[in-house]
């Protein structure tokens, strides 16, 4: 079995070969960065988070327009040391991947922007700001209820959301999921007893 490759450490040594710019690091660079490109293509996913996050990189080192311009090096081993961690982010997630999803994965997908939205709509300033004295004052919601018209409809929204996240989590519970994703799944259990509000 092939070692895991740690991708961040080995494209950082390719990073600084080739800025050290010696024929023979030079050389030792493109070695490393073709083993990053042969690991990535063993991986058993057609998209994985490693190829997500590191396939840009791996790209671009296989460049000479990247690989000779010292820029571009300095820049990438700035990321690859940590120092702009957002860079990262906007890299890797610019490329649209709803193209690899299953049946099930696109409509797992719609029900989440559709709970996003109603998330979104959801008008947290105004029952905070008809709520509030009333919390600080310690009124019970019972008492509340009958005088504020957001107490209501805080309810609604509450008992909304559950309905949501109750068929959300229906529909994960019918989705097959590769192994690793599996076990990220036992970790969401620990919110549900979270309320909305």
């Amino acid at each position: 079995m092939p070692r895991k490759t740690r991708y961040r450490r080995t494209l950082l040594k390719a990073v600084e070969a080739f800025l050290e710019g010696s024929p023979v690091s030079r050389e030792h660079a493109h070695r490393i960065v073709k083993r990053c490109y042969a690991a990535l293509n063993r991986e058993k996913e057609p998209v994985t988070l490693n190829a997500i996050i590191w396939g840009a990189f791996i790209k671009a080192l296989t460049d000479s327009v990247f690989y000779e311009s010292e820029p571009f090096l300095r820049q990438t081993q700035q990321i690859l040391q940590g120092h702009a961690p957002g860079t990262i982010a906007r890299t890797a997630f610019k490329e649209d991947y709803r193209v690899y999803f299953t049946r099930e994965d696109e409509q797992w997908y719609a029900e989440l922007l559709s709970l996003l939205h109603f998330i979104q709509t959801v008008p947290y300033q105004t029952i905070y700001e008809a709520t509030h004295q009333a919390w600080l004052d310690k009124a019970t919601w019972p008492t509340v209820r009958s005088t504020l018209s957001e107490v209501a409809l805080a309810e609604q929204i509450d008992e909304e959301y559950w309905q949501r996240k109750a068929h959300l989590e229906e529909m994960v519970a019918h989705i097959q999921v590769p192994e690793e994703a599996a076990r990220s799944r036992s970790i969401t259990r620990c919110y549900e007893k979270s309320p909305a509000f």
